[in-house]
């Protein structure tokens, strides 16, 4: 998959921006600041602000999405929005040979996803996250240790994970995920995005999740109108590898980690840590930086860049575009755990991801690669 040679220009690849969101503006700052991007025009609900904006960075404001797609001469479309991820302009922007980067979340549903890279296939185009969390050094260092290690997958035995996150922040917009039927179920899995792609991304599909989930409201009339404050899943990766994961509110700093447990090591990551021990606790390997979300968005967007510049142009074209389809894989694939999770928090039964996707009608072999 790749974008055809007549859309892409050598140079700063030009961009259009939509949405005026916390987030979006935070990633027009950091776009602005790259050799690489031009912006090409913004749009935005909240027309005062998206003007003023626009004016601050040079560019024309649409009050039309539609029109900037057509009319702008982007080459890339970076949506940003509190609410729905502006599923009828990004296939818009698909079909007129635009690609997208979107912001957290990258989806609101495994449905939507479905759509949208279906989508995005069909059009020869790429579908992108702004999720910093493979460019954080303790888990860029998690996926390189089994990129250069892939036997010792076969002897990982246990995997523990957790994200405990202070009430009211989110690496995600947060005002959507306060409804539990807005946030498709609940919230703190969707927080944990990141743990679980990761997941499913080194030690594939899970055949089934269980999930529970609580909160700390007063009565069951309150419980039932906000969404969960612990959720506790359990996956089954194969008979003989399972995983844990719990995330929870708390007032203590954000927090996540992945521990995964062989015969005669455990490895642990978070963003800014990765370390491996033997069985007796004495050290092996340690990884220590200081994880910069900006940075790491940053090195995202230039290997958007890259991509979009050398689509069926160089030889390795293809490999790239393999890349890209092991990344929306691993989007299907963790939408599915956190749906199969949420409906066993309601069936109170073991769910299958698997299902989920084939519920939602998605083709796998689109991404064969």
């Amino acid at each position: 998959m790749g974008q055809g040679k007549s859309s892409i220009n050598k140079g700063r690849l030009r961009a259009a921006f939509l949405g005026t969101s916390e987030p979006g503006l935070r990633l027009i700052e950091i776009v602005s600041r790259m050799p690489e991007f031009e912006i090409a025009g913004l749009g935005g609900r909240n027309k005062e602000l998206a003007e003023n904006t626009a004016d601050m960075y040079g560019c024309r404001y649409y009050d039309d999405p539609r029109q900037m797609i057509l009319s702008c001469g982007a080459e890339l479309l970076l949506a940003a929005s509190q609410h729905a991820p502006h599923e009828g302009i990004i296939t818009l922007a698909f079909q007129k040979g635009l690609s997208v980067v979107r912001t957290m979340p990258p989806f609101f549903s495994l449905s939507q996803a479905a759509n949208i890279i279906s989508e995005a296939q069909n059009n020869n185009a790429f579908y992108f996250s702004t999720s910093p969390f493979r460019n954080y050094p303790g888990y860029r260092r998690l996926l390189e240790f089994f990129s250069e290690n892939k036997e010792l997958k076969k002897k990982v035995c246990l995997i523990e994970a957790r994200g405990f996150f202070p009430s009211g922040s989110s690496e995600q917009e947060s005002h959507w995920l306060k409804d539990p039927e807005l946030a498709g179920g609940g919230v703190l899995l969707r927080n944990c995005f990141s743990v679980i792609n990761i997941l499913v991304e080194l030690f594939s599909l899970p055949e089934t999740v269980y999930a529970l989930k609580s909160n700390m409201a007063g009565d069951i009339v309150q419980r039932n109108m906000v969404t969960e404050d612990c959720i506790s899943m359990t996956v089954k990766f194969s008979e003989t590898l399972g995983c844990t994961l719990c995330a929870a509110r708390n007032e203590f700093a954000h927090k996540e980690r992945i521990d995964i447990y062989l015969p005669d090591m455990k490895i642990s990551a978070g963003p800014e840590i990765f370390r491996i021990t033997d069985i007796s606790g004495s050290e092996i390997e340690l990884t220590s930086a200081e994880a910069s979300r900006e940075q790491a968005i940053e090195e995202n967007l230039r290997v958007v860049h890259k991509l979009l510049k050398s689509a069926e142009i160089d030889d390795d074209a293809a490999e790239k575009s393999a890349a890209v389809n092991t990344r929306e894989r691993g989007l299907i694939n963790t939408m599915a755990v956190i749906e199969a999770a949420y409906l066993s928090c309601k069936t109170q039964t073991p769910e299958m991801p698997d299902k989920m996707i084939e519920l939602s009608g998605f083709d796998y072999s689109m991404l064969e690669t």
